[in-house]
């Protein structure tokens, strides 16, 4: 089920999706590192619901900028692929990872020089992909999207298709969250299972976080990196690791 995601695709604006092995190296990373008695559902909700990252625009997103005061300058523009979008009479600018307000902040100052008070503001039209990875014993392993900011955990399994009711072990989910800003790497081993559905806050999902469902307790991580990844990907470098 792994090789579905040993891909790497382009959508129609050149966006880079790069699934495996990326997403695996993080995942053998963190149960190398990861607790080794599991929380609860609830109680990694509190924990990395506090940690997750404001939402930022990204390659692939649609905006439209619009002028209240100044109709005829209202525009779209796409961000390309290298973070970059096009806007009128300001020429290209870093779009990528800003919020929208502080983009529209910056843009303010840009039509300042061309426009009387022009107060504008910065939308999204429409949303790159931006997809959580649900993989491991569940009907449908793969990216699952994310159509706003969050999507929470139980909506993302019941996506994936749902855990397989025979092989799925919900006692040792494992999440693994990359950080942005700090290039770092969080993981979280928790018990999902029927009991904790539905029970204190959702766990939230941001784009990008990978949550693998297991058959078995991983106790000899060498023989599962051996059956699923080093005969399908070589293994660069680790990311740089923070404690589960």
């Amino acid at each position: 089920m792994l090789m579905d995601l040993l891909h790497v695709r382009n959508n129609r604006d050149g966006v880079r999706h790069v699934s495996v092995p990326g997403l695996m190296l993080m995942i053998v990373a963190a149960w190398v590192t990861g607790c080794s008695s599991p929380v609860t559902l609830p109680e990694v909700a509190q924990e990395a619901n506090s940690s997750l990252e404001p939402f930022v625009l990204l390659p692939g997103d649609l905006l439209e900028v619009r002028f209240p005061r100044h109709a005829d300058w209202n525009h779209e523009t796409r961000i390309r692929a290298d973070g970059l979008a096009s806007f009128l009479a300001c020429g290209e600018r870093m779009a990528s990872g800003s919020s929208p307000e502080a983009l529209g902040q910056a843009l303010s100052e840009c039509y300042a020089q061309h426009l009387n008070n022009p107060a504008i503001s910065v939308l999204v039209k429409e949303l790159a992909e931006r997809p959580v990875y649900v993989i491991g014993e569940v009907d449908d392993p793969g990216p699952v999207p994310v159509t706003g900011e969050q999507i929470p955990f139980l909506r993302a399994l019941g996506l994936a298709g749902g855990p397989r009711k025979d092989t799925a072990r919900l006692k040792t989910v494992l999440l693994v969250r990359h950080f942005r800003e700090s290039d770092a790497v969080k993981s979280w081993i928790f018990d999902a299972r029927h009991e904790y559905w539905g029970v204190g806050p959702a766990l939230q999902l941001q784009p990008g976080d990978v949550v693998f469902i297991p058959n078995t307790i991983i106790d000899k991580v060498d023989i599962w990196v051996d059956q699923y990844i080093r005969r399908l990907v070589p293994l660069p470098t680790f990311s740089p690791l923070v404690g589960g």
